[in-house]
């Protein structure tokens, strides 16, 4: 799929830290947290429910 070149980039790296996630676990606030060797961290929150 053709996206802008921004998006192109940040699709990559969201993969490439997915690929080297190491340790997932849940933060304070129910959040989920994914952590890879070099520090990174991929925060993401629980979806609303819907009404």
């Amino acid at each position: 799929m053709a996206c802008p070149p921004a998006l192109m980039n940040q699709e990559d790296h969201f993969v490439t830290l997915l690929i080297n996630v190491n340790q997932a676990r849940f933060g304070d606030h129910g959040e989920l947290l994914l952590s890879a060797p070099a520090g990174e961290t991929i925060r993401a929150f629980p979806s609303a429910p819907k009404p």
